[in-house]
């Protein structure tokens, strides 16, 4: 990504590909923030391994410790970290589109990265990563995918297997053992495909032995017994069940007794009961213990509370399987490990939830270490900065230096329903939430401590939420009953009145600075003023062939996304209130999930594609920022919102949080995730002034001549004392002030790496 130097010496030396300002501006990344739900997990010599969303999370974990455990490594992937593979004393880490990363465990609490493989295309994911020897078998999306590890370097050797429609249908998970390979695929559609079941190959000569069709379920993973011939089936949800009268989901576990891998046997199967209507019963992943199998499901029933998930637990030593219980630890189960006795669950809302199974039939809930959640919505006011982060509340940064914001609070609010959406008010001094509990609950929270000091209960299901003046404005969508406009009044924030209430169906909507509410429907776009009790302004545009989806304003331009037309450009005349269509233009991905626009340009958001930077008055393509994009099934993992202020771009992606970024060339700032650049690590990040920081490079460059450089925050080259040692560089800050830093890492003179740290 080319970054902004605005200089006036000769750039023969350059600061992170900085370059003289030119008359097209380009988008820079300047930072995100970390956390998630836990998702994946995995144990190691005393130190639990985390994947929360984008988030590569360590924690201790040592018999002498009790939840929530001490954090000692963070590091944020581009993607999606989906699963972790220990062998010997290397993990790798599957993180989708971001690809695969080789980690040596020798240097815990701090792994040291040693080599990584980034995709060639987007259409190409790393899920899953079995190990056998220095060969990689990798679920890699639509295909099952081999590597080596030759040590310092993947290489990609050939593909086994590719999916038929890769529209719909994952490799999902994998497994190796001794000789035998096994992997499913697994179809999101109510028909499922003839491709969908349980592959069984040859490990060394890669023929394929067996196929085991499923039309039952969407095959999520496999699990080879230990000291059995047994393949363990781990099923999805049945997609139909949620479609009436199919209101019974279950998921499905089974077992293949595979002692003829070319003639696979069934000999056990169960079906994990889910929520009616939901159809969210999902057999997730799992953990083999000594041939127990615990199995974390995502709302597997529970007589006490329905919505929560639970571990499954069999024995299956032999070919008596037996359930021998289910242990409950709250909504959604996404991984099981076991450190022992005690059990480890990566929980949507609770984090990591450990649980003493000495007892099994009586176990012991230890405690939470809380992770974060899944980002939903976020506002910008000033230099602050707040997040819905769904199961876990609200989170408030300090965003002066946009390179690295800073967590200042945090309202957790497990068991007390899911926010959706944030917006401080017109004054800064409040914040609005938007929550889903029960009857839909409007909040009202004091911006500086976090308190919550009013509220609002009324049906409403949030989207599209705004703050003109003293109204917050939303768009309701109830799951039962018709869809509407609600309007609150907040000019008292500590007695919130619901002011109106239109019946409506809204695609999306904005509200610009002079009040005027532009609505996009499927019909029609039409205009309310909100400085006039939100009567009709002006009904625009009439055309029930091509619905207006998306929209977008700067001053008095606006950009809407119409199905079949593609973008469409208007200029808005606010004092006659006439709309003109003046320039459309196709784009190739289609309807945007996300518009926004500034006084920079016109930001076209994807989940699937990236963003994509406009100029707004030629509508030709600036600059492109690839985002975490593909999970599995993106629909389900979006690109939740965009927001442009004070020249900054926040995306939310709802399992990568707050991505800031800015075409505004006067910014100056490093990149986390360069294109065609090794990663590097600093640690510890941030440090102290009269402390050390070490930046680590892959090992496959220990031998090489490089040279390293650090800028402070106005891009001048500073000195300071370091030392090169094998595939590390430890410097000495004793003379740094506090503040930002970055670093180059050069070889022959071309730029290899970057990155920066902070100094407190």
């Amino acid at each position: 990504m080319k970054k902004i130097f605005q200089n006036t010496v000769t750039l023969a030396i350059f600061f992170f590909q900085y370059q003289i300002m030119v008359s097209q501006s380009e988008l820079q990344y300047l930072s995100s923030t970390t956390g998630a739900a836990s998702y994946t997990l995995d144990y190691h010599d005393g130190f639990l391994l985390s994947g929360e969303g984008n988030t590569f999370s360590i924690y201790d974990v040592s018999n002498n410790t009790t939840p929530p455990f001490e954090k000692t490594f963070e590091h944020r992937f581009l993607s999606f970290i989906d699963d972790f593979t220990i062998s010997g004393d290397n993990l790798y880490v599957a993180a989708n589109t971001a690809g695969i990363f080789k980690y040596d465990l020798n240097t815990l609490p701090q792994p040291h990265l040693v080599t990584s493989f980034q995709p060639e295309d987007l259409s190409e994911a790393a899920y899953d990563i079995p190990v056998k020897g220095d060969t990689l078998f990798v679920a890699y999306k639509t295909k099952l995918a081999v590597f080596r590890d030759s040590g310092n370097e993947i290489v990609h050797l050939t593909d086994l297997f590719s999916v038929n429609n890769a529209a719909l249908s994952r490799i999902r998970g994998c497994d190796v053992k001794g000789d035998l390979l096994a992997f499913t695929v697994g179809t999101n559609f109510i028909f499922p495909s003839q491709q969908d079941g349980i592959y069984i190959y040859d490990a060394n000569t890669f023929d394929l032995l067996a196929f085991h069709a499923e039309q039952f379920c969407d095959p999520e993973d496999v699990i080879f017994g230990k000291s059995t011939d047994f393949l363990h089936v781990l099923g999805g949800g049945q997609f139909t069940s949620s479609i009436a009268p199919l209101t019974n989901p279950r998921g499905h576990y089974y077992v293949l007794n595979i002692a003829d891998p070319e003639q696979p046997n069934l000999i056990f199967s169960d079906t994990i009961p889910g929520v009616s209507v939901l159809g969210d019963s999902q057999v997730i992943d799992g953990d083999n213990q000594n041939d127990t199998i615990y199995l974390a499901t995502r709302t597997g029933s529970d007589f006490v509370n329905p919505l929560h998930g639970n571990v499954f637990v069999y024995k299956a030593i032999d070919e008596n399987i037996q359930l021998l219980d289910s242990v409950n630890a709250g909504l959604l189960h996404f991984d099981v490990k076991m450190q022992n006795k005690t059990m480890h669950i990566a929980s949507e809302w609770f984090g990591i939830r450990s649980v003493d199974v000495s007892d099994l039939h009586n176990s012991v809930n230890l405690g939470d270490t809380p992770t974060g959640g899944w980002a939903k919505s976020a506002d910008i006011f000033g230099n602050r900065m707040v997040l819905a982060n769904e199961g876990y509340g609200i989170k408030l940064f300090d965003i002066s230096n946009p390179e690295a914001p800073v967590l200042i609070k945090t309202h957790l609010n497990i068991d007390n329903g899911f926010n959706f959406n944030v917006n401080f008010s017109a004054d800064g001094q409040y914040i609005f939430g938007a929550y889903i509990e029960g009857f839909d609950e409007f909040r009202v929270f004091d911006a500086n401590t976090l308190e919550e000091v009013a509220s609002l209960e009324f049906f409403t299901g949030f989207e599209h939420t705004f703050v003109f003046e003293n109204s917050y404005i939303a768009y309701a969508t109830p799951i039962f009953g018709a869809k509407y406009l609600s309007v609150t009044d907040v000019s008292d924030p500590l007695n919130p009145v619901v002011q109106m209430t239109r019946p409506m169906t809204i695609n999306d909507q904005l509200i610009d600075d002079d009040g005027k509410l532009f609505i996009c429907q499927n019909d029609s776009l039409l205009v309310l003023d909100a400085t006039n009790g939100f009567t009709d302004a002006f009904g625009l545009k009439n055309d029930s062939n091509n619905a207006f989806e998306t929209i977008a304003k700067y001053k008095d331009t606006v950009f809407v996304y119409r199905n079949n037309l593609g973008l469409v450009r208007y200029q808005w005349d606010n004092d006659l209130n006439i709309l003109t269509e003046d320039m459309t233009i196709s784009l190739p991905n289609g309807n945007p999930n996300q518009l926004s626009a500034d006084s920079f340009g016109l930001y076209i958001g994807y989940t699937e594609f990236g963003l994509h930077a406009y100029d707004k008055a030629s509508l030709t393509e600036l600059d492109y920022y690839r985002t975490g994009l593909d999970f599995i099934f993106p629909e389900y993992w979006r690109l939740e919102e965009m927001k442009t202020k004070n020249g900054l771009i926040a995306l939310v992606e709802y399992f990568g949080q707050i991505t800031l970024l800015t075409m505004n060339d006067d910014y100056v700032s490093g990149v986390d995730f360069p294109k065609n650049q090794i990663y590097t690590m600093a640690f510890p990040n941030p440090t102290t002034a009269k402390g050390s920081m070490t930046i680590e490079f892959p090992e496959h460059l220990k031998n090489e001549k490089l040279f390293l450089k650090i800028y402070n925050s106005d891009g001048k080259q500073i000195d300071f004392k370091h030392k090169k040692v094998v595939n590390r560089f430890h410097i000495d800050c004793s003379n740094f002030k506090h503040g930002l830093y970055f670093y180059s890492i050069t070889k022959n003179s071309d730029l290899i790496a970057q990155g920066k740290f902070i100094i407190h």
